[in-house]
């Protein structure tokens, strides 16, 4: 009874450190929103002080480094805030504005990609594109990028300013000066623009109306170092001396030998025909610019960023000595070159945040194979069969030897009355060496489904009952029983075969696998544990011994097991095989990739061997190394067809688009038959928006080849994603015909949505349900239905019932909230969004429908913090600022909520006419 208080105390005291962390983290927000930075950081850096791994702080840190021109400490920050599993979309604009503010141009284009499926994002990035090409003096190139920006954006704002600095490297100053009053006409003109708009009446010859124009800059941020040195320069042309030796000052006080301050007090000085001191001056910046030796700046990241902080003029040097020594043990946990390029979106070995990435996955990158193998992978061990499947079908395609993968697959095609196909996937290799009696028992009701359900069990009962004495075909017997579920009748046959022989190691596993089966994992080890005293080399019984291990989680124990029969049978391939899927378990890839190479340097090559290199090194993110794997099993007689499709997607993973695409097509022309590459083709052009080359794929395929209903169904997606209703209602009626699926049902359902024909949606997915009453797909497609048509009584119903099919599913519970939540019936809404968030802790829409269910009952300092850490996550999202803007307004923080009602604004928001009408009241 005595810990409960103590328990009770660390419980309060947890509850107010985190409390203690919202007030700080919504103080130094508030600071960096009144360009208070130094105010900001002191604030973020308390919390960090307490809780290194606060995230929304860690992304904060780097923001107000960045607002305040200390980009190498911001690049540490944002590093860090990406092994945290900050948003990859945010931190990639956050990472490349870094590398500007550093003067790092070319690592800027090659980080940051040219082509992406979200519009803003891409405005966003060819904005920085064009930045960095200006910094280069590429002006052509930089013109093109930010107009291209503007095709995606036609409102931003940072496009038309870069333009009008490209006006002025042209001398074509009106124009330039057309396109930054069109910027400073807006609702909340950046500083930067009353930056260019005194630099272009410099360049004019108004000093006066440049002034002007700084000041307004001043009045926005009267620490802004490009402002304060504007203000130096112009007051020097007016020979206003005194008040630009005071703004140079300012500058250097901000930041020490900034060069171009100091070059403005020695100008200063001559103008004065004050010598003393100037020589001094340019001392200091000969000083500065000594530090920018090309081979300092490669050798040593220290000093490349203290040289651009100096040269650029935006950096904080003691700012940048504080955060050093991060950058450095970041820097140094990156140095495997093996592992470099993934070591920022994925974070190895650490499960939390991977668990983090994953969740993101679904709303910024879903189509990511490696996370999802994670996470099924992950959902496997636990045995979330359902969990892993969802997951797993969507790897198929990219590690298509993982046996659980198929074994789940197999499960779709049998739900999907495809027999046939689920026999394919359960006899490929890769499955059988999953886990037979899984296999087995989704073989047998395979068999049952396609008509063969007497197939294999009256032949296995016909060979034992002719063959009494043989232990292996008594044990088969047994297999087939256990594989149809019927336990006790496989375990009687099993002992059969023991008696028949005592140690048959087949029974002794099979025996074993039946106790894990039951959840006694510790009598199944002892079982084989026993057996192994009796038959020590039997490589069945140590390589079971070891699965066992891996399945309890205790891959370790799996790796002491089968080292020592390694070392003393180098030449044993399936031993081989079972040592490296252990040490993946027990997370030593590196060394799973070593041992498989020697392997293979010394003994017998095999196309299944080289197979599974190139899946651990796509594991281990070197695709290179992937497809030199897969070229050796091409050497190795490997069908040429088949390997080529695994090169394409290894390319497709890993975003080499043209790679994957001339893959795509070797894997075509060595086998022109199998519909499996144009599937992937066909997807890969609609996922980067080349949809008529897709349709055009498949309707060439289609002159030689009977369409599958898969590759009918991508054909209707085709149609769907370019507005060509009435063909794509076609070919989804086509593929209902075929073999009905949710997926197409769904994807017609959208036709008669998209063309107003309503009741017919509604008849159509009724219809369905009737036949498919728990499918977790046409349920909320009818409840989406009813929500499009404001019918929250019936959507309600729908989740209702969801939630009682899938109480373990996040978003079916963050659905079910947000309807109750439009329903008024607040309490309900709350328990179903935090019983999501238990599950997916870090979920960003789950996260906002708790924060609008505390706006709806005016608990707006709850909600605040929960609309901060989803921003955290996805920044992108216009739904959350929009709530956040609200929650703001409602806490009397005008100024902020003003600045995000303006993005909701100048967004894509459904909502955003709603936004505009409050932007507008708020702002008379």
């Amino acid at each position: 009874m005595k810990a409960y208080p103590y328990i009770f105390l660390l419980l309060i005291s947890s509850s107010l450190a985190a409390s203690q962390e919202d007030k700080l983290y919504e103080e130094a927000r508030s600071a960096l929103n009144d360009n208070q930075y130094d105010e900001a950081l002191i604030h973020v850096k308390n919390i960090l002080k307490t809780s290194p791994e606060h995230l929304a702080s860690n992304i904060l840190i780097a923001e107000i480094l960045l607002a305040h021109g200390s980009a190498s400490a911001a690049e540490a920050a944002l590093t860090k805030a990406a092994s945290l599993g900050a948003n990859k979309k945010q931190l990639r604009l956050l990472f490349a504005e870094s590398y500007i503010m550093q003067g790092q141009y070319n690592k800027t284009l090659d980080y940051l990609p040219e082509q992406t499926n979200d519009d803003k994002l891409a405005a966003k990035i060819y904005v920085l594109r064009g930045d960095a090409h200006l910094g280069l003096r590429q002006l052509k190139l930089s013109q093109n990028d930010y107009n291209t920006a503007l095709t995606f954006d036609a409102k931003n704002i940072d496009a038309k300013l870069g333009l009008a600095q490209i006006a002025v490297n042209y001398f074509q100053f009106r124009q330039a000066e057309k396109l930054v009053d069109e910027v400073l006409s807006g609702y909340i003109p950046p500083i930067k623009a009353w930056n260019l708009k005194a630099s272009i009446q410099q360049s004019l010859g108004n000093n006066e109306l440049a002034l002007n124009a700084i000041n307004q800059a001043l009045l926005i941020d009267k620490k802004n170092i490009q402002s304060l040195i504007f203000a130096s320069t112009i007051n020097t042309e007016l020979q206003h001396f005194e008040l630009a030796e005071q703004y140079a000052d300012t500058v250097l006080e901000r930041v020490p030998n900034e060069p171009k301050a100091e070059f403005l007090k020695a100008m200063v000085q001559i103008r004065k025909n004050e010598n003393t001191g100037f020589d001094s001056s340019i001392e200091k910046v000969a000083q500065v610019l000594d530090h920018l030796s090309e081979d300092v700046l490669q050798s040593n990241p220290s000093y490349y960023y203290l040289a651009s902080i100096i040269l650029f003029h935006q950096q904080k040097y003691e700012a940048a000595r504080q955060y050093i020594d991060d950058y450095l043990f970041i820097d140094e946990n990156n140095i495997n070159a093996l592992i470099l390029a993934a070591t920022i979106e994925l974070l190895e070995e650490k499960p939390m945040q991977a668990k983090a990435l994953l969740s993101r996955a679904n709303f910024l990158d879903p189509n990511n194979p490696k996370i999802l193998s994670m996470l099924g992978m992950t959902y496997l061990e636990l045995k979330q069969y359902e969990k892993a499947h969802f997951h797993l079908a969507k790897v198929k395609e990219l590690q298509p030897n993982l046996g659980i993968a198929d074994t789940q697959l197999a499960q779709s095609y049998l739900a999907t009355g495809m027999p046939e196909k689920a026999i394919k996937h359960l006899l490929t290799a890769s499955a059988a060496e999953y886990d037979p009696i899984v296999v087995g028992l989704l073989l047998v009701e395979s068999y049952i489904k396609s008509g063969e359900m007497n197939k294999g069990i009256s032949v296995a009962k016909n060979l034992a009952e002719n063959m009494p004495d043989n232990a292996n075909i008594q044990h088969h017997l047994g297999y087939i029983y256990q594989i149809s579920g019927e336990i006790e009748k496989a375990k009687h046959q099993f002992e059969q075969a023991l008696i028949i022989e005592p140690n048959h190691a087949k029974s002794i596993i099979s025996l074993a696998n039946l106790d894990y089966q039951k959840g006694n994992a510790d009598i199944a080890i002892n079982r084989l544990k026993a057996a192994l005293i009796i038959s020590a080399n039997d490589i069945d019984l140590i390589t079971a011994l070891a699965k066992l291990y891996n399945r309890t989680d205790n891959s370790a124990a799996s790796v002491i097991l089968l080292e020592e029969p390694f070392k003393l049978d180098t030449k044993n391939e399936e031993l081989l095989k079972n040592l490296i899927v252990s040490y993946v378990g027990d997370k030593q890839l590196m060394l799973a990739i070593e041992t498989l190479n020697t392997y293979l340097l010394n003994q017998r090559k095999t196309v299944e061997l080289y197979l599974m290199l190139a899946s651990l090194q796509i594991m281990n993110s070197d695709v290179n190394s992937a497809v030199s794997a897969y070229k050796s099993a091409i050497k190795q007689d490997g069908d040429k067809g088949t390997i080529y499709l695994l090169i394409a997607h290894a390319y497709q993973r890993f975003s080499k688009v043209p790679e994957a695409i001339t893959a795509y097509k070797k894997s075509m022309a060595w086998d022109g038959d199998n519909d499996k590459a144009i599937i992937g083709l066909a997807q890969l052009y609609n996922a980067e928006n080349d949809t008529d080359s897709a349709i055009k794929l498949i309707k060439s395929f289609e002159v030689n080849h009977q369409l599958s209903a898969q590759l009918v169904e991508v054909l209707a997606n085709s149609y769907l994603r370019i507005n060509q209703y009435k063909l794509a209602e076609i070919y989804y009626k086509k593929r209902i015909k075929l073999a009905s699926n949710d997926s197409s049902v769904v994807g017609l359902n959208l036709i008669y949505r998209a063309t107003k024909r309503t009741s017919k949606a509604v008849d159509l997915l009724t219809k369905s349900l009737n036949d498919r009453p728990n499918s977790l797909l046409l349920n909320t497609a009818l409840a989406e239905l009813y929500i499009d048509q404001s019918q929250w009584i019936n959507a309600d119903k729908i989740y209702q019932t969801l939630v009682q099919l899938y109480p373990k599913q996040p978003a079916i519970l963050n659905n079910a909230s947000y309807v109750a939540l439009n329903i008024s019936d607040y309490p309900r809404a709350e328990a179903l969004v935090k019983r999501s968030l238990a599950l997916v802790d870090n979920q960003p829409d789950s996260l906002d429908t708790l924060g609008w269910v505390y706006y709806h009952t005016k608990e707006f300092n709850k909600a605040l913090p929960l609309f901060r850490k989803a921003l955290a996550i996805n920044n992108s999202n216009p739904a959350v600022k929009y709530h956040l803007a609200l929650t703001l307004k409602a806490l009397n923080r005008d100024k902020e909520a003003i600045k995000l009602m303006v993005d909701v604004v100048n967004s894509d928001y459904s909502e955003k006419a709603d936004a505009d009408v409050l932007l507008k009241q708020w702002l008379k």
